[in-house]
């Protein structure tokens, strides 16, 4: 095959290939020993990612899976140009490079390998700058066949694979302790005489310090992602140049070291844009199985800007033994959340056109990197049921967006949402407005905490029927007042918030939500507070005509409500929210009674 003139097999984005290949019969049944991979493989331009090795074994033939989601495959090494240059050896129309893993206890950094097994090439990079495979489909004059072989498939999608007309030039070659290598000649005449002798030079194999491999960062991904396997990845940057907030989960793929497993000493880099090192993730970590790794990392750790990700690795073995990868391209980190507001129409407007009528929704929103889109929420005629009306993408770092609906007549409430593109969000403040009624003046615009500033929209509905029912599981834990005074917290409708007072569990619930105002509901009870920003009130929670604790209700800011709970130190008797009990209702009567009874006897002593 090394005399057959090669032709090239493109290696790039949505441009696979898979290798079948047979463990060599003298190490079929072994555990321990070293295998070594030669391919043929080179480059045209300047690739813009790397070429990434999978190995996988004969139980991945029928998984129909990616090989990086199966649990029968492994990362291996990744390849840049630099390796494809270091040539091991050339031979007629072939040169190779080399890579050598170590296999102990029969596995290959965390599987199992089998008598035929599947190599893996793939990469990200574009379709200009592609890797090149060499491969063979002649006969190289001879009656030896390269073309239709059986052993290699493309694919598109690393999943669906279809047969490939040729040989690749890769294989495999290993060594064990105990072999020995033999140097010698042979020569043969013309007539079929031959000289052999392999004596002229021996050598025992013994313990050989192979050079580890190359690690690699696969995916960054939003949030903690605790495992390998069974993930969406279509949420994760393969890229690596998205924009991340909070908490990110970093897979790295780990270097192997050909002569133990789990030896190899890894430290995660965040760096500047120009590979300076600006801040240490993990300084030291290890695969015990070689298979891959996640890295945790808090964004919030650093200043928002753009950076790079190093991953180090180093030989136990061999400290000068260093492998380095610093990714392409930039990722930015954005924890800030974008400014939204509200334009028009105009706090607690008013309009007594008759229905139905067009109303102009207008929000701006300013952000320091990029923006996702910007939503309208709205409730109903009724100023019930706050939800979202329509979102809009949007990009850049500064945006208006107008709405216009059609709206029939009632009382409103809205109020305009903006997400950037790492998941930051902001809401502007609430407004209301009444259509088809006439306002005695414009009222200004209703403040987002420490107090009102003008609202006029009050809740005059009367109580919801509730039963007093089994309190329901808590949402989320305010707290318990038998040790503590006071408690903020922010709350959401459809929450539910329990408290315990007394060594009695109560929960807080939302039932409405206005402009300015909050109707909460003590679902224990059940009392109903109706509370507008910076208001306080006081209520009886053990119906002993005592005041216990205090309700505040500090900002209303989307459906994101801030309130305060807190104990009332010197217990004040006030009339609100108590129900008039038996003993009340007789003292009532008595005095009626006696009141009637005096008027009486006061006539009937005049008339004498």
């Amino acid at each position: 095959m090394e005399r057959e003139q090669k032709k090239n097999l493109s290696i790039r984005l949505n441009s696979y290939i898979m290798i079948k290949i047979w463990n060599l019969e003298a190490i079929q049944g072994k555990l321990n020993y070293t295998v070594c991979v030669f391919r043929n493989i080179d480059y045209i331009g300047t690739p813009t990612r790397v070429l990434r090795a999978y190995v996988c074994n004969s139980s991945y033939e029928n998984e129909g899976v990616r090989v990086d989601l199966s649990s029968n495959c492994i990362y291996i090494n990744s390849l840049t140009t630099a390796d494809l240059n270091n040539i091991y050896y050339s031979s007629r129309n072939s040169s190779y490079s080399k890579k050598c893993y170590s296999v102990e206890n029969g596995m290959l950094a965390g599987i199992n390998l089998t008598d035929y097994l599947f190599i893996f090439y793939g990469s990200l990079t574009d379709a200009a700058n592609p890797y090149v495979l060499k491969y063979a489909n002649g006969s190289s004059g001879t009656n030896v066949s390269f073309k239709n072989t059986n052993i290699a498939w493309t694919s598109t999608n690393a999943i669906n694979y279809t047969l490939a007309a040729g040989t690749p030039d890769v294989w495999l070659t290993s060594i064990m302790s105990g072999d020995q290598f033999q140097f010698g000649t042979y020569v043969e005449d013309n007539l079929g005489n031959n000289y052999t002798n392999f004596t002229f030079f021996t050598d025992d194999i013994g313990d050989v310090n192979y050079p580890i491999t190359s690690p690699n960062i696969k995916y960054i991904h939003k949030g903690i992602l605790p495992t390998l396997n069974g993930c969406n990845y279509s949420i994760f940057d393969s890229y690596l140049n998205g924009t991340y907030k909070d908490n990110i989960t970093i897979h790295v793929n780990t270097a192997l070291d050909p002569d133990a497993c789990g030896t190899v000493n890894h430290t995660l880099y965040l760096c500047n844009t120009d590979g300076t090192v600006n801040y240490t993730i993990n300084i030291s970590f290890y695969s015990p199985t070689d298979d891959d790794v996640h890295v945790f990392f808090d964004t919030n750790n650093v200043p928002d800007d753009q950076y790079k990700l190093n991953v180090t690795a180093v030989a136990d073995d061999n400290p000068s033994d260093v492998q380095s990868h610093l990714i392409y391209d930039n990722f930015t980190i954005d924890n800030t959340a974008p400014n939204t507001t509200l334009n028009s129409p105009a706090g607690n407007y008013a309009n007594d056109t008759g229905s139905p009528i067009n109303i102009t929704f207008n929000c701006s929103v300013t952000e320091n990197n990029d923006l996702l889109n910007i939503s309208l929420y709205l409730t109903d005629y009724q100023n019930q049921s706050f939800s979202l009306n329509q979102t809009t993408n949007i990009s850049g770092t500064s945006n208006t967006t107008i709405w216009t609906l059609e709206l029939t007549s009632g009382d409103y409430t809205w109020n305009c949402l903006a997400t950037d593109l790492a998941g930051n969000i902001d809401w502007g403040t609430n407004r209301s407005f009444k259509l088809n009624y006439t306002a005695p003046s414009q009222e200004s615009e209703t403040g987002n905490g420490g107090g009102s500033t003008g609202g006029t929209l009050t809740i005059s509905e009367p109580e919801e029927e509730v039963e007093e029912a089994e309190i329901v599981k808590p949402d989320f834990y305010i707290g318990d007042f038998d040790k503590t005074n006071s408690y903020t917290k922010t709350m959401q409708p459809n929450q539910v918030h329990g408290f315990t007072y007394k060594k009695i569990n109560h929960t807080l619930e939302i039932t409405k939500i206005k402009n300015d105002s909050v109707r909460f509901v003590l679902r224990s009870e059940p009392i109903f507070i109706d509370l507008k920003i910076g208001e306080t009130k006081r209520i009886d929670l053990d119906k002993n005509t005592v005041d216990d604790i205090q309700l505040t209700l500090n900002s209303i800011k989307g459906q994101k409500i801030s309130f305060t709970l807190s104990l009332i130190q010197e217990p004040v008797s006030t009339p609100e929210f108590k129900k008039a009990t038996s003993s009340q209702s007789g003292i009532l009567v008595l005095l009626v009674f006696i009141l009637i009874f005096g008027f009486i006897f006061f006539r009937r002593k005049k008339k004498k």
